[in-house]
């Protein structure tokens, strides 16, 4: 997509082709470089632990809060999959953001 974004239907891709397509207009700018696409993931995971206080039950401390945060990083693809490539994470990051921010407006 970043050099020749017309042969794009000849390429198997098994990402979104708008993911590919907003990183590819990305590189346009910045050249290649494969850290910006996991950074951009790796943002969006600590966005998700900052919105897991907001989607636990009211009066609910700390320790609940890390026991979810520990929850969360004991499955064993987790650590690779925050600072990976793939659309997985930011697609589950935004939506259970989108769920806690939607949890604000209704408050």
């Amino acid at each position: 997509l970043l050099h020749h974004p017309d042969m794009a239907k000849l390429a198997w891709n098994d990402q979104s082709w708008f993911y590919s397509q907003v990183f590819a207009s990305i590189f346009r700018v910045t050249g290649f470089q494969c850290g910006i696409p996991r950074l951009v993931t790796f943002v969006i995971v600590g966005c998700l632990l900052f919105a897991f206080p907001r989607l636990m039950p009211q009066n609910t401390g700390w320790p609940h809060l890390i026991f979810a945060w520990l929850f969360f990083w004991c499955w064993p693809a987790m650590p690779q999959l925050a600072v990976s490539a793939m659309l997985e994470m930011p697609a589950i990051g935004l939506a259970i953001i989108a769920a806690a921010l939607l949890t604000a407006l209704a408050a």
